[in-house]
């Protein structure tokens, strides 16, 4: 599970909190992927790594599949926010 606030400005982020649960014993936030964005246009801000954890293999989820699934949902996250305000900027 993954949580994501952004606020743009021109583009730009200028304020990012993410956290994930199921990432680590308790849900975290991810702060080096947070300063990673921060300042990024919405086009680079694709190409930033979730890299604030390191998962576990368990019963319910390798660590391999735990990193891919945050990685995906963070960048579903960056490409719905890039729709919305392209959006916005067109209306």
């Amino acid at each position: 599970m993954g949580a994501f606030l952004f606020t743009l400005e021109n583009q730009t982020i200028s304020h990012v909190r993410i956290a994930f649960g199921g990432m680590a014993p308790t849900p975290k936030r991810a702060f080096k992927t947070e300063a990673a964005l921060k300042g990024k246009n919405l086009q680079d801000a694709l190409q930033v790594t979730l890299n604030d954890y390191a998962p576990i293999s368990d019963m319910r989820a390798s660590a391999e599949y735990r990193s891919e699934t945050a990685q995906a949902l963070l960048t579903k996250a960056l490409m719905e926010l890039q729709g919305l305000a392209q959006s916005r900027v067109l209306a």
